[in-house]
């Protein structure tokens, strides 16, 4: 079971715990720049930074306006092959294709690596690779993953393991509601017992309260946390399976890819949590018990706070 959490931070504060994909965080931020705005760089240094760039440079990766095209790239790029990035009808700016670029080389990941499931460019191949034996272009890859049963496997894991988490809230869900059930008839009892006794139980009344409303505390705490764990992991897996999905149907080669690693990851932290949750995995019940003459129990004349732990089966 994982350390608890601060009940009091959110759930997006509690997810960043979890491990994030380097190269799927700069698909997306590659994928955000892509689909914005395109302004005129030179422009921008002429106190006119909102003037669309009619034209892309890839070369130096900076857009022109008209004007600027012709006093300043063509001047320097005679034979660039820049490129006009409206269509005839004026709508949105072409989007470029979107791909990881290596930090250590400063070049394009176009290789993948199935033994060590890494993306890498062509220095990395060259330097770390060269041993490997299934070392493929990541379009390649793609092709084998969508001609073979590893994408239709992950999506049925993740849909498995969606399931499964699903089902674990729910279970927690109910058992926090029982729990707040017991501890009410609980509390009642101890006041209806209170008004039997003399007021030199008073002290007795507080110490049975206290352990009472601590036990339920420490319960629900685990609870808590176990619930968040499975709700964080089922929706990442859920989107996960959506946009894996839809990758595949749109022939999203990257996306695919990186998507299917993604999966792999989700799939081994859903079977560890789901392991890790049955080993002590116990239906909790919170009970208030009263001897048979309280006047005569000593320390235990305000009756005992008993926690029952059930062990259930395996959900795996």
């Amino acid at each position: 079971m994982a350390t608890p959490v601060n009940q009091a931070e959110t759930k997006e504060n509690w997810a960043k715990q979890f491990p994030t994909n380097g190269v799927i965080q700069e698909l997306i931020k590659l994928k955000e720049q892509s689909s914005g705005p395109l302004y005129c760089t030179p422009c921008q240094t002429k106190a006119n930074p909102s003037n669309p760039a009619k034209f892309w440079c890839k070369n130096i990766e900076s857009g022109f306006c008209d004007t600027c095209k012709v006093d300043h790239h063509d001047i320097i790029h005679i034979k660039c092959d820049i490129l006009d990035v409206y269509r005839g009808d004026s709508n949105r700016p072409k989007q470029y294709s979107v791909v990881p670029h290596c930090d250590k080389h400063d070049e394009n990941m176009v290789w993948y690596c199935e033994e060590h499931r890494l993306l890498g460019c062509n220095i990395c191949v060259f330097k770390d690779h060269r041993r490997c034996d299934n070392v493929t272009s990541v379009k390649e890859y793609f092709q084998k993953l969508k001609s073979g049963p590893q994408l239709t496997d992950i999506q049925a894991a993740l849909k498995k393991g969606a399931e499964i988490m699903n089902s674990l809230v729910k279970d927690f869900d109910e058992q926090l509601q029982v729990m707040v059930k017991n501890q009410e008839i609980a509390l009642q009892s101890i006041t209806d017992l209170r008004q039997r006794i003399d007021k030199r139980l008073d002290e007795l009344q507080k110490n049975c309260t206290d352990r009472l409303i601590t036990l339920f505390k420490d319960e629900k705490r685990k609870l808590d946390d176990s619930l968040r764990q499975c709700e964080c992991l089922k929706n990442s897996m859920l989107n996960t399976l959506k946009s894996s999905i839809k990758a595949t149907e749109g022939n999203n080669i990257m996306e695919t890819v990186l998507l299917y690693q993604r999966g792999e990851v989700e799939e081994e932290s859903c079977k560890e949590l789901a392991k890790e949750i049955s080993k002590t995995y116990t239906s909790v019940s919170i009970k208030h018990e009263i001897g048979p003459d309280p006047f005569t129990s000593g320390d235990n004349a305000m009756g005992k706070i008993i926690n029952h732990d059930v062990f259930l089966m395996n959900l795996i």
